[in-house]
C-alpha cells in the first residue's frame, strides 16, 4: 500500500506522538506543483500549504476520512465538568484550482454519546441547569472548504450556524476558510503543523444570537511520507482543541463559564477503516450515506 494509508503505522504513529468558514484566497502557485520531493522548506508559505494539504487532506482526488473522539466540557470556575463524547467523522475530495490552489468537499458527521454506556444522546439533563435539553442534530450536508491563510485572521459569518448544533449547516456562498495556518514543526522524521480556526458567527434560526468559536487543530505525520510523491494520501493524525461558548441548544441564560473539548484522532481511506462506533451509528442515523459516502458527497 505504497500510495495509500496504512492504519498499523497510523496507530504506531498517534501512540508516538500525540501525547500532545468568503473565501481565502490559496497561495499563487499551485502548492503540488510547489513541492516535488525533496526540499521543502517550511517558512516557505506553498511549501507549508503543500505539507497541510498532505497531512490534512491529500496531493490527489481520493476520498479519504478523519475520525475525531473528543470529549466535551463546561468550564466554570476553572473547574472541567464532563458533558458526553464527541464521535466526529468526516470525508472528503481534494480539487485543485485551474491556476493554481485547491479546494476540498467534505462532509462531517457527529454524533453525541454518553460518557458511561456509549450510546446516543438525543436528550441531555444540563447539570449546571438542571434542565433537560434537546440535542438537535441537523441533516449533514456536503461544504466546500478553501486552502487556509498563512495569516492569522478571525473570521466573522452573518448568516450562519450560531448555535453549534450537531451537524447543522452553514448557510454561505461559496468556499468556507480552513482557518488560520502554520507554524510548523520538525524534529527527525516526525513533522507538526498547526491550523487555528477562529469564528465568530450568527445563529440565523434563533434570533441572531452571537457565536464564538475557537478551533485548535494540530495535524502530524512522517516527514518522509509528505515529501514522498508517490504517496497522494498518507497517513496523519490531529490533537484538537476547542474553547467556545455556551452553545443556544443548552439553553444556558446568563450561566458563566465555557465550552470545551480536547481529543484526538487519524486520518482513513475508506469507511471500513473508521472506528466501529462511528460506522454503526452512521449505519443507524443514515443509512443511505454510509452505504455510498462518495455519491453522499459529491452526487
Amino acid at each position: 500500500m505504497s500510495d495509500r494509508l496504512n492504519r498499523r503505522s497510523l496507530m504506531q504513529s498517534l501512540v508516538g506522538t500525540a501525547a500532545g468558514v468568503g473565501a481565502l484566497a490559496a497561495p499563487a502557485s499551485s502548492a503540488v506543483s510547489a513541492a516535488p520531493q525533496h526540499d521543502l522548506d517550511l517558512q516557505n508559505p506553498a511549501d507549508l500549504s503543500y505539507v497541510f494539504r498532505k497531512l490534512a487532506y491529500s496531493a490527489d482526488g481520493e476520498l479519504g476520512f478523519w475520525y475525531l473522539t473528543s470529549t466535551r466540557h463546561g468550564l466554570v470556575d476553572a473547574e472541567l465538568i464532563p458533558f458526553w463524547q464527541m464521535n466526529i467523522g468526516r470525508f472528503f475530495v481534494v480539487k485543485d484550482l485551474p491556476g493554481g490552489g485547491y479546494v476540498v468537499t467534505q462532509m462531517g458527521i457527529a454524533f453525541y454519546t454518553d460518557l458511561k454506556t456509549g450510546e446516543l444522546l438525543r436528550t441531555f439533563r444540563n447539570p449546571l441547569t438542571g434542565r433537560n435539553v434537546k440535542l438537535p442534530y441537523g441533516k449533514p450536508s456536503p461544504a466546500e472548504f478553501a486552502a487556509p491563510s498563512p495569516r492569522r485572521a478571525d473570521y466573522e459569518l452573518t448568516e450562519a450556524m450560531g448555535s453549534q448544533a450537531p451537524n447543522a449547516q452553514m448557510h454561505v456562498t461559496g468556499p468556507l476558510p480552513t482557518g488560520t495556518l502554520g507554524p510548523a514543526w520538525l524534529d527527525g522524521d516526525h513533522v507538526w503543523i498547526q491550523q487555528d480556526h477562529l469564528l465568530k458567527a450568527t445563529g440565523a434560526a434563533t434570533g441572531g444570537s452571537r457565536s464564538r468559536v475557537n478551533d485548535l487543530t494540530t495535524y502530524f505525520g512522517s516527514w518522509r511520507d509528505v515529501r514522498d510523491p508517490k504517496i497522494g494520501m498518507p497517513p496523519a493524525g490531529h490533537a484538537f482543541t476547542d474553547i467556545n461558548n455556551w452553545p443556544e441548544f443548552l439553553e444556558m441564560g446568563d450561566q458563566p463559564g465555557v465550552y470545551y473539548s480536547r481529543g484526538m484522532g487519524f486520518k482513513a481511506s475508506s469507511f471500513g477503516e473508521m472506528p466501529e462506533i462511528w460506522r454503526r451509528l452512521m449505519r443507524q442515523e443514515f443509512p443511505e450515506i454510509a452505504s455510498d459516502p462518495r455519491k453522499a458527497l459529491l452526487g
